[in-house]
């Protein structure tokens, strides 16, 4: 797969999105405003029902690509680690708290990662999801 590292971003943005819909108590389905979410912003596109947060969450997977892959390298592949690290960190505590796996949850879903990861990085190009530069700089 030509971008891996993006599609892994994906993956994991995907992952605590699908947790944090999957943690919802079973009043969420006809009352949205009984959203358990801890980010405000999420949150409250939570409380404007699911359609409305699915919505939500394609535009944001959509912007955060468009913004990885148009950044120069460097501040790309910063980007993309600020995301995916937040994003692991909030599934994370889903499956700690949540659904009540405590530190094995986090560790188990680090190693998966991880293991990704390196897989990743050993494959090949691992730069194909960002922009290409010259050697002067340029786009």
């Amino acid at each position: 797969m030509k971008n891996k590292l993006c599609w892994l971003l994906v993956a994991v943005i995907v992952f605590d999105f699908g947790i944090s819909i999957f943690g919802q108590p079973s009043s969420y389905w006809h009352n949205p405003q009984t959203a358990d979410e801890g980010n405000p912003v999420f949150r409250w596109f939570m409380y404007q029902g699911a359609f409305c947060y699915l919505a939500f969450i394609l535009a944001y997977l959509v912007g955060v690509l468009a913004l990885v892959t148009r950044l120069p390298r460097p501040a790309a592949v910063i980007t993309g680690l600020v995301f995916l690290l937040s994003h692991y960190f909030a599934g994370s505590t889903w499956l700690s708290y949540h659904f009540h796996l405590g530190m094995g949850g986090p560790i188990i879903y680090a190693l998966v990662l991880s293991i990704a990861l390196i897989m990743i990085l050993q494959s090949g190009d691992p730069k194909v999801c960002f922009r290409a530069t010259t050697d002067q700089g340029e786009k």
